[in-house]
């Protein structure tokens, strides 16, 4: 049975675009053009297996977040809590990154690349299944000291706390980890990721996980652990174990 993708666009053309793309790709899809019928949709148990949602609802005001507020909406149904979802933005002002980043795992630059877009849809899927349904045996785990990382149930966990990793945030910290000691670049995180980002975005991930890292662990040595390599990306360098 088709994967169940849920497209909310107010523009037109691009809703019709995206609708027929991932339909002739395989996937079955619920479009809809403005918010208030998404909700009504979802609230009345169509919840999608996905959910891809322009940031930009309703306007071009770029104070105008409606797709953040749909997000929000959705994941607060229980049926709906751990929908993957990915936003569709024109923007490149990482605030609004930001400010989606506990709701979503991934973001798209409008208009995106249909077979980019579907081959990101299929991996974010994946994960998902992986993170809910883990198969024994499919993956190997890494340990990095004090770090465990799950690969087959996607869980991170630093000195037994868990991380709580989105899908970039865990993908990138397992591509980090396995190559411990090496530099990874920006095109390696984003193949980690399955999706073409600005250096900024994977910069902003990587912000995330040292945040997390830190909620953990107040002492953990953000900089020193995953370290900055200039122009060229990142490296992680196992800390000492505790004292």
């Amino acid at each position: 049975m088709p994967d169940r993708v849920a497209i909310v666009e107010d523009d037109a053309d691009q809703r019709a675009l995206l609708e027929r793309g991932l339909g002739l790709r395989g996937f079955s899809v619920a479009a809809y053009g403005d918010r208030p019928s998404a909700r009504a949709a979802f609230t009345r148990g169509e919840i999608p297996e996905l959910a891809i949602l322009d940031v930009n609802l309703d306007g071009d005001d770029p104070a105008d977040r409606d797709g953040f507020e749909l997000c929000r909406e959705l994941l607060a149904l229980p049926a709906a809590e751990q929908v993957p979802v990915i936003f569709l933005t024109r923007l490149e002002d990482h605030r609004d990154q930001l400010e989606g980043a506990t709701l979503a795992v991934a973001y798209v630059q409008k208009p995106p690349d249909l077979d980019l877009l579907a081959a990101q849809v299929r991996s974010l899927l994946a994960w998902s299944r992986r993170l809910h349904q883990p198969e024994p045996g499919e993956r190997q785990g890494i340990t990095r000291g004090e770090l465990q990382i799950d690969l087959a149930g996607n869980r991170a966990t630093w000195r037994g706390a868990e991380l709580g990793l989105t899908y970039c945030e865990f993908e990138i910290l397992a591509r980090l980890a396995e190559k411990q000691g090496q530099v990874v670049t920006y095109v390696d995180l984003c193949e980690a990721i399955g999706s073409v980002v600005t250096d900024n975005t994977i910069a902003t991930h990587v912000g995330h996980v040292r945040d997390k890292f830190q909620q953990a662990d107040p002492a953990f040595p953000r900089a020193q652990a995953i370290r900055a390599v200039t122009k060229r990306g990142y490296r992680w360098e196992t800390p000492e174990p505790a004292a």
